[in-house]
């Protein structure tokens, strides 16, 4: 068992929350930041390597002084963004899988003397589940998004726990929708805060990775309106976008935790199956919110 090991399965306050996931990401920040580095970091690289030739490319074509729809069409659809893209959804895909595989085992007390290669079987058997499953998601939530706005946003929420409902539950796409949306009764707004609350910190924190991104952009701007573009720019924006994507992508576990702390709560009020467990271990009743949280 590890020295004080934070539960998951059992209820939790909207502070409760932010507190336990910043404390389970100190408590596992060398190991959990390795492994998302040595999983997904070989993809990250590849997306920001097409991502930053991208970025080039559209400077050099002087994206900046073209008035034709057209031309602005072909530059942005070019082979390079799409790749990017590509190796971008494949990242991120792959970093869901390893927090969630990682905190599986650690629920499991399989992490007190962790490998990175622990969570490689669990990779390799989630991964084109769950790249579909997001695919699914995006397709979701932009149906919701033609049909209204409103429909859109709610669906992004409440299908948030999407991931996490597959590898927990191991439930087929239609079934996880299901489970989704039955978690998420009379808990969105609670859930919307507790992401838009992360979303904020995350982004503080990315800034800094952003940074060399941002002057590289800026000096390929100003190059593509003089036509002065040189190679040495070019492999600067290259090396600036990897950082702020890896960047990015390491800090985007800080929502994953939480969200998989919210997943936790919401099936204990629902099922308290962190509660039976006690009994069943313990034989006596702990004490348990199980109280709406839309007032959190």
């Amino acid at each position: 068992m590890q020295k004080d090991k934070i539960i998951f399965n059992q209820a939790r306050d909207f502070s409760e929350k932010l507190n336990d996931t910043f404390s389970f990401l100190r408590q596992n920040f060398k190991n959990l930041s390795t492994t998302v580095l040595f999983v997904a970091g070989p993809f990250t690289l590849i997306g920001g390597i097409f991502l930053g030739l991208y970025q080039s490319q559209v400077f050099k074509s002087g994206f900046l002084k073209q008035t034709s729809l057209s031309d602005r069409f072909q530059n942005i659809f070019g082979i390079e963004y799409l790749m990017g893209i590509l190796f971008s959804m494949i990242s991120l895909s792959i970093v869901s899988i390893v927090v969630n595989e990682y905190i599986r085992l650690y629920n499991e007390d399989k992490t007190e003397n962790f490998q990175w290669q622990d969570v490689l079987p669990g990779v390799k058997s989630n991964f084109l589940p769950i790249f579909l499953y997001g695919i699914g998601y995006a397709i979701l939530v932009m149906i919701g998004m033609m049909l209204l706005i409103f429909p859109g946003v709610y669906l992004a929420i409440a299908l948030s726990f999407l991931f996490s409902v597959k590898m927990f539950e191991g439930k087929g796409f239609f079934e996880s929708v299901s489970r989704c949306l039955n978690l998420i009764k009379g808990n969105w707004w609670a859930t919307f805060g507790l992401l838009f609350v992360l979303s904020i910190i995350q982004g503080l924190l990315s800034f800094i990775f952003q940074i060399p991104a941002f002057i590289s952009g800026i000096v390929m701007g100003i190059q593509g309106l003089k036509n002065e573009a040189s190679g040495g720019s070019d492999f600067f924006l290259i090396i600036a976008t990897i950082i702020s994507t890896t960047g990015s992508q390491l800090l985007y576990t800080v929502s994953i935790v939480g969200l998989i702390f919210q997943y936790f709560n919401l099936v204990e009020e629902k099922d308290a199956t962190g509660l039976l467990g006690r009994i069943d271990s313990i034989g006596k009743t702990p004490d348990v919110k199980t109280s709406n949280e839309e007032s959190y």
